[in-house]
């Protein structure tokens, strides 16, 4: 074989590598160019950034679909929340075994009876004392799960259960005593008033709001 042939036997190989190389950074811009043109495409709040995407899809041969269609990462999040289960009872009942059942955003909470004589008497005295209190009924379906968490956390078994800014204070005999010995405005302050009372040294009568 001549020098000739040596020669373009070379330049033919060169060639074909560097076709080789020429497609796959062509596939690899391509790969660049259709995730660049599915993020500009999510861009609804920039119209002149969607645009751009649209500009790209349609060079590509790609249809565009009005804003009213789900853009990609909608779809993802769509797929997403379809393969994740709701909650069940018992991953709901996790969540609440693990912030307590005392709201120190609320004034007062009472767990109790509609049936239970001691559970209408605390919410008369809340009542009289027009405090704002979330009463929740232990008998209604929804709402039984609470039961076994509330005697694990208060170690009382018996109704009414009473919270005074996430605090549990007891039952209707408790409640009755702070209400008695005129405690109750000062125990269902909030943290940063309970501060500015202790601070002034007498504390305030005012009856504070959820």
């Amino acid at each position: 074989m001549g020098l000739k042939e040596n020669l373009l036997g070379a330049a033919k190989s060169a060639a074909a590598q560097a076709g080789k190389g020429i497609a796959t950074g062509l596939n690899r811009a391509d790969e660049l160019g259709g995730d660049l043109r599915d993020y500009l495409l999510e861009k609804k709040d920039s119209p002149t950034l969607r645009k751009i995407g649209e500009r790209m899809a349609k060079l590509g041969g790609l249809s565009v679909d009005g804003d009213d269609g789900p853009s990609p990462h909608e779809e993802a999040m769509a797929a997403a929340a379809a393969v994740a289960p709701p909650p069940t009872a018992a991953e709901n009942s996790a969540t609440d075994a693990a912030k307590g059942l005392g709201d120190p955003e609320i004034a007062a909470q009472i767990y109790g009876r509609d049936s239970c004589p001691w559970t209408g008497r605390a919410i008369t005295l809340l009542n009289n004392a027009k405090v704002d209190f979330d009463y929740l009924q232990l008998d209604e379906s929804e709402n039984r799960h609470f039961e076994n968490k509330l005697i694990s956390e208060t170690k009382q078994d018996t109704v009414p259960y009473v919270f005074l800014r996430g605090e549990f204070v007891g039952g209707y005999n408790e409640l009755n005593e702070i209400v008695r010995v005129g405690r109750l405005d000062y125990r269902i302050l909030s943290v940063d008033d309970k501060k500015a009372a202790d601070a002034s040294g007498k504390p305030s009568t005012t009856i504070a709001a959820r």
